[in-house]
């Protein structure tokens, strides 16, 4: 089984080169991308001498931003070129596997699944943090963004000057947003790990509807909507098993990023059963790395 890791990196080229030399065997790709807004060249140097590697188009991948969609789609684009594909798992740079590249091969012989966490945007979502996220801060509100600045429409705030602001935009903008009639929209977790069954129907999707694109891209943080949207509304829909094979710690229900994870939770790490965990760092998450190199073992 061919199998692509497509990879968002964003910050330290020598991650990356750990985490690829972590997942390959003899049946792994890569596709990497890497924010355009960061330097190219200490990637490229790390990853050199690693076979397999393919650096993909870049885009400007900021934090809660349409180009995340872009780099996505672009990485599913060229596993689609390349060809003979069989799955296709989506990574951080900051991702990190729990199992050797070929125990992975072995999991997914064992499980040839589509790994997706998903909800209904509807009232059936997890948690009232959620339906506020999806449904208000999202889907019924725009986001625009200028450089590193964004800011949403309606804000959902008091003031005498964000009131104007609105009044001005509203003829031009009204809310809340209408969904695109076609799809029922979904949403969940960025990460997840997909047949090519499964994914070539996310491109044809997005082929079949490209005003989709169109409306995420004033969608805030649209990559946790755009491919669950798309795969749970494709033709001849593929059965998805609603996980995302990820262990991470959150300090709080609605926080923007998970913590960075060190030795302290190894045993949590190992407990899960997760083959993938996130988030790390070469500083603070070295000694848990190296246990996890070692086979769990600290």
């Amino acid at each position: 089984m061919k199998h692509a890791f497509l990879i968002l990196a964003h910050r330290e080229p020598l991650l990356l080169r750990r985490l690829i030399i972590r997942l390959q065997s003899s049946e792994t790709t890569f596709l990497v991308h890497v924010d355009r807004l960061v330097s190219f060249e200490p990637f490229r140097q790390a990853c050199a001498d690693l076979r397999n590697v393919h650096f993909i188009r870049r885009y400007e991948s900021r934090w809660g931003s349409l180009g995340l969609v872009d780099a996505t789609v672009e990485g599913l684009r060229v596993a689609e070129e390349i060809g003979g594909i069989r799955r296709i798992t989506l990574l951080s740079g900051q991702h990190y596997p729990t199992l050797s590249g070929q125990a992975l091969s072995d999991f997914f012989a064992r499980s040839p699944l589509n790994f997706m966490r998903h909800f209904r945007c509807d009232g059936t979502m997890p948690s009232v943090v959620w339906q506020r996220k999806i449904q208000s801060e999202r889907l019924d509100r725009y986001t625009f963004r200028i450089g590193s600045y964004s800011f949403s429409h309606p804000s959902g705030r008091h003031g005498l000057g964000l009131r104007m602001r609105e009044a001005m935009l509203k003829p031009f903008w009204p809310c809340p947003r209408t969904h695109p009639s076609y799809a029922l929209p979904y949403a969940g977790s960025q990460w997840w790990s997909l047949t090519w069954i499964a994914a070539a129907k996310i491109l044809g999707f997005i082929r079949e509807h490209p005003d989709f694109r169109d409306f995420h891209r004033w969608t805030h943080i649209p990559d946790e909507l755009f491919f669950h949207t798309a795969l749970l509304n494709a033709i001849d829909p593929v059965p998805v098993f609603n996980d995302h094979l990820l262990f991470s710690r959150w300090r709080h229900d609605d926080s923007a990023h998970p913590d960075v994870l060190s030795l302290a939770d190894l045993d949590a790490v190992l407990t899960s059963g997760k083959p993938f965990i996130r988030k790390v760092s070469l500083g603070e998450s070295a000694d848990l790395l190296n246990a996890l190199d070692a086979g769990g073992v600290s």
